[in-house]
């Protein structure tokens, strides 16, 4: 007589209802003398184990979408960002949550674990406004100098304009295991 096949699931309870036989065996306990230590009748006592076994089935894997490794490069005005934070944050329509990191000398990253899932994404890049180093050595000089009049050596500043320092981007995931995406950004941009 042919037999049909059996599912995984068939397979995975008559696995858990054998070691939970052998288990209850190996301890000194025969069917009758556990259905009678937990003082239920051998039918409530089979269903209940079932519906433990059952319930240890549905603790599989999860359905959430798997989350992509991204990595890549940030230049504005063709010089890699010192530091900064990039974000993928879900378009309408995208499921998922939003995935951010920080650029480090124009580089950031997202692992399997923290990256972005598939699909539609806004990305937001921010940077961080460079220290202006020649500003600091001429107050330090003036400091050391001791200057005497300090009205008549101080300067007035100059107005620099004001660049750009966040970035909005479409970016759509595909769907890779790894993906690169540089991003290269202009300080001029309106």
């Amino acid at each position: 007589m042919h037999r049909p096949a059996r599912s995984d699931h068939e397979d995975r309870f008559e696995s858990l209802t054998f070691a939970f036989s052998a288990f209850l065996r190996d301890n000194g306990f025969s069917r009758y003398s556990f259905s009678r230590i937990i003082l239920l009748p051998k039918p409530i006592c089979i269903f209940s184990s079932l519906l433990i076994a059952l319930a240890a089935l549905g603790c599989g894997s999860s359905k959430e979408p798997l989350r992509h490794a991204v990595a890549g490069i940030v230049k504005v005005d063709g010089q890699n960002v010192k530091s900064g934070s990039l974000s993928f944050l879900p378009a309408r329509g995208t499921v998922g949550p939003a995935a951010t990191t920080v650029i480090v000398d124009g580089k950031y990253s997202f692992h399997h674990s923290n990256g972005p899932y598939q699909g539609s994404h806004r990305v937001m890049i921010g940077i961080e406004p460079a220290i202006q180093e020649a500003g600091v050595a001429t107050t330090a000089a003036q400091a050391k100098r001791g200057s005497r009049n300090p009205k008549k050596s101080e300067s007035k500043p100059v107005a620099e304009p004001e660049l750009k320092r966040t970035w909005e981007i479409p970016f759509v995931v595909p769907d890779q295991t790894q993906v690169s995406k540089d991003f290269e950004l202009s300080t001029t941009e309106t």
